[in-house]
């Protein structure tokens, strides 16, 4: 049986020896499921395992691991390992966009405005350090607020999941990312049925 050990050369690493017992009938059906997931030997397989790359990391499952992440240790640890979050890259941007003008029924201007924030903004926010926004003055900080929460709202009128929505409470929350903020500028958005407050132009 493969081991870690065929994975790089033993002299640039201290290995260690990863052993698993199977019957040898069972032999044949590790083998076919190895291939049925497209992997020759159990080394490969125990390789992209150890990548996070197998199993595929679904979306509710980065964001559930974000949240248990945020009460334990921040963003760090979740963020610089080899799970990277994809939930909020993956989404059609003029679909948002688009969800903003005949859901919500926001102008043009403004509707445009919060989804350009959100891209520009969005790796930050679910990045390993989202203080770095408190730099920002005041009125552009409540924008890009405004901009990630109602991708919290768009992602649950899309795969009614909420938990986006509480994900980036949260991280407003644990950074203080609305402190400083009057209330002109501060943003209450509770769901799709109530309309928030934007800061003055």
């Amino acid at each position: 049986m493969e081991s870690i050990n065929d994975l790089e050369s033993p002299k640039k690493y201290d290995w260690k020896c990863v052993n698993v017992k199977v019957r040898p009938d069972e032999l044949p059906i590790l083998n076919q499921r190895l291939k049925l997931y497209g992997y020759e030997t159990l080394g490969q397989l125990v390789r992209d395992f150890l990548m996070s790359k197998f199993p595929p990391i679904t979306e509710d499952r980065q964001i559930q691991a974000m949240d248990n992440n945020i009460h334990s240790n921040g963003l760090n640890t979740v963020i610089n390992g080899p799970f990277e979050p994809t939930f909020y890259k993956n989404i059609d941007l003029e679909d948002m966009l688009n969800y903003l003008l005949t859901i919500r029924k926001y102008q043009k201007h403004n509707s445009r405005s919060l989804v350009n924030y959100f891209r520009r903004y969005r790796d930050i926010f679910f990045g390993p350090n989202p203080a770095e926004i408190l730099k920002l003055t005041p009125h552009k900080r409540s924008w890009i607020l405004q901009g990630i929460r109602h991708f919290g709202n768009y992602y649950h009128y899309k795969v009614n999941n909420p938990e986006c929505k509480e994900l980036i409470e949260k991280i407003i929350s644990r950074y203080g990312l609305n402190i400083g903020l009057d209330m002109h500028q501060k943003i209450y958005i509770v769901d799709d049925n109530f309309a928030s407050l934007t800061s003055n132009s």
